[in-house]
């Protein structure tokens, strides 16, 4: 992006930053708006002209004032467009104070950040501008997304986890309001015989075979296929949207076809086969549960038939 480089002169602070030497109004407004924490643009109240920005602001951004003064902040990639800016001009004649709007800007180096802005008109010796305020908040969402995804996802696997999938098995069968002839099913998988693997070679190898699974269960699953470990030795495959029961069938093929190859593990090979209950999700059961408990029973069902097979619900 290319920026109008212009004089000092559009600035309204004077263009050497003296030290703090008095009193005035003026001299203590220069000196807080430099110290201030947030990135600061003092802009004009009809382009939007920067004809200030704070220390802070030159400091994160990476720009230089002569970069910045004079042009709009809707030229500068402050994550504002001239619309939306307009709307906020527009709001601050009948609002004091503007605040939390989340924005997502560029530095200098092209680095997104993201950030909350906050919009407050300010009267300075007879002109009105716009204040505006950017709070950096990139550490803090990165956390939260971390957090995130920590709180809905398995530590040993990385799969979803029973948390995430009951969220979007509720959001499915919201969506069958909308598209009642889709067809989606749910797998509920237990592998067969997983405690006498945990006795006879330890926890820890019953971790690595979790692993090895889960990662043969993915490379079987279309994109868009949900996988989620429930817990112990249960998965679950979430199949949206498909064009038959046929479908469903052929993956638990794959499943129970793909497990059975043995697993190679310190130079012991080690096999697992697995019972699937397979359920259509309807709009007869209101809730996840249902629909989870519905499946869990095919699953005993393919246990009670001899294991290493499916069951449909």
């Amino acid at each position: 992006m290319k920026f109008k480089i212009t004089s000092d002169q559009a600035s309204i602070f004077p263009s050497k930053r003296q030290p703090f030497i008095g009193k005035s109004y003026q001299e203590n407004f220069v000196n807080i708006f430099d110290a201030y924490p947030d990135l600061i643009l003092l802009t004009t109240l009809g382009k939007g002209s920067c004809v200030e920005v704070n220390q802070t602001f030159l400091n994160i951004t990476g720009y230089s004032r002569e970069n910045v003064i004079g042009t709009p902040i809707t030229v500068l990639d402050m994550g504002l467009t001239i619309d939306s800016y307009a709307q906020i001009k527009k709001k601050s004649q009948t609002q004091d104070f503007i605040q939390n709007l989340e924005i997502e800007f560029c530095l200098k180096s092209g680095e997104k950040r993201i950030g909350l802005l906050s919009v407050k008109r300010l009267e300075w010796f007879g002109k009105t501008y716009l204040l505006n305020v950017i709070r950096d908040i990139t550490e803090r969402k990165q956390i939260e997304d971390d957090l995130r995804r920590i709180a809905m996802h398995d530590p040993l696997t990385g799969l979803p986890n029973r948390a995430y999938f009951m969220q979007q098995l509720d959001y499915v069968i919201e969506s069958l309001q909308y598209h009642p002839d889709s067809c989606s099913y749910i797998l509920f998988l237990d592998l067969d015989a997983f405690k006498a693997i945990n006795d006879n070679f330890g926890h820890a190898m019953g971790d690595k075979l979790l692993v090895e699974i889960s990662q043969r269960l993915r490379a079987i699953l279309r994109w868009g296929d949900f996988i989620a470990r429930l817990g112990g030795d249960e998965f679950v495959i979430l199949l949206e949207d498909v064009q038959n029961f046929r479908y469903a069938t052929r993956i638990a093929n794959q499943v129970i076809t793909a497990l059975k190859q043995p697993m190679l593990f310190n130079g012991q090979k080690i096999s697992c086969s697995v019972s699937i209950g397979i359920s259509m999700i309807s709009d007869a059961e209101k809730s996840p549960e249902e629909i989870l408990d519905k499946a869990d029973a095919a699953m005993y069902q393919a246990k009670a038939f001899g294991k290493s097979r499916y069951h449909v619900g």
